[in-house]
């Protein structure tokens, strides 16, 4: 599970709202609302001053850091300069395929890039660190939904580790998932993506 849904879980079984965890970290309501949302991410100190005050166990404690740690990577990792190399590599493979770059996401739970191509909207997130196909396909389907996408592609890069032939496709494809790999992307796009 994704860090901000463990963390909206834990608060449903402890009876809390987020201005309940607000008053019981002693900050604004609108910055947990912000992490609830996934719209900002807290600093590790504040997730530890969370799990204590939630008062949870062992297990839980540890799966609370261990989603923070995914995401805080993951969101963290385009700031490389090799990775901010492959971004724009993604991009003009995008443009020459007739896409139209959209106004960039800000949040960390947001796709990595969205264009405009043939009058639909398509998110993309690149996949540069070892994740699980579920949780792939999980902030996918959060990001393609809470920002109206009518198609959202995977790209799978060596450093993922991942291959696309070990995934249920049929239910990425029911969903408008793409999963590719970056090997695959100059001629998926222009096959899947041509502007008429």
């Amino acid at each position: 599970m994704h860090f901000t849904e463990i963390l909206r879980d834990l608060l449903q079984v402890k009876g809390l709202s987020g201005a309940q965890l607000a008053k019981l970290l002693n900050v604004s309501r609108p910055s947990t609302h912000a992490i609830l949302r996934g719209k900002s991410l807290p600093k590790k100190e504040r997730v530890v001053e969370i799990a204590d005050v939630l008062d949870l166990a062992e297990e839980e404690r540890r799966n609370l850091l261990d989603s923070y740690e995914l995401v805080k990577n993951n969101s963290s990792i385009l700031r490389v300069k090799p990775a901010k190399e492959l971004l724009e590599k993604v991009k003009d493979l995008f443009r020459e395929s007739g896409c139209h770059a959209g106004q960039p996401y800000t949040g960390w739970d947001d796709p990595d890039l969205f264009f405009e191509c043939g009058g639909e909207k398509v998110g993309v997130l690149i996949g540069v660190q070892k994740w699980d196909w579920d949780t792939v396909l999980g902030f996918c389907l959060r990001a393609k939904f809470g920002h109206k996408l009518d198609q959202f592609i995977f790209i799978c890069t060596p450093q993922s580790g991942m291959n696309t032939s070990f995934l249920n496709q049929a239910l990425f494809e029911h969903y408008n998932v793409l999963p590719v790999s970056l090997e695959d992307l100059e001629v998926f796009l222009p096959e899947n993506f041509v502007q008429i």
